[in-house]
């Protein structure tokens, strides 16, 4: 029960874990808040402390109990003027984002989780761009036999039904590459091949 004395509310803040049927996972506490209403006013957040270097670790109640207490003294007083300033250009509330992003097709985009990943949409190297040389060739030089032959050089395609095929009179891979009929019946899966 918070105590009242010269314009100063003081109480024990206390986090076990055992509370709520007790903690099944075990956690960091870095930072708590205290709530307060009045009547049937929607709780609104009094205090908020953040324990930044001295975060505490919590262990599920299976490894026995654990209680953490922090005191907490609050002044008040209608003597004190704040004013909070914020660039207005950096903040976004809930809403506005979610306004915003409604807004925007993002059926075209691959997510950052999926790209590289195995049976992912890609393979790619160490610097997160594309490998261009999966069949181990020259890109530059090697005919297109030796391109086309090779076990890993068409890993990330599959062939799409839905197109036809076209002969390529490409003589180098280069022509091979710049081909517009070269690869139309070929899509990018990134799961072909495995």
């Amino acid at each position: 029960t918070p105590a009242v004395a010269g314009g100063q509310i003081s109480m024990l803040v206390e986090y076990r874990n055992d509370m709520g049927g007790g903690l099944e996972e075990g956690f960091t506490l870095s930072e708590f808040g205290v709530m307060a209403k009045v009547g049937d006013d929607a709780p609104t957040l009094l205090y908020y402390a953040a324990l930044g270097d001295r975060a505490q670790p919590v262990p599920p109640i299976a490894e026995g109990l654990d209680v953490h207490r922090f005191p907490v003294a609050i002044g008040v007083t209608g003597e004190v003027e704040v004013s909070l300033e914020y660039p207005a250009g950096v903040w976004v509330t809930h809403e506005e984002l979610e306004e915003a992003m409604a807004g925007i097709d993002l059926s075209g985009y691959v997510k950052s989780s999926e790209k590289g990943a195995p049976n992912g949409v890609a393979t790619l190297g160490q610097d997160g761009k594309l490998v261009q040389d999966v069949d181990g060739g020259n890109w530059d030089t090697d005919p297109v036999e030796t391109h086309n032959g090779a076990a890993l050089a068409h890993t990330n395609l599959r062939v799409d039904g839905n197109s036809v095929a076209a002969a390529d009179g490409s003589t180098t891979l280069e022509e091979h590459m710049v081909n517009p009929m070269a690869h139309q019946n070929l899509v990018i899966d990134g799961n072909a091949g495995k």
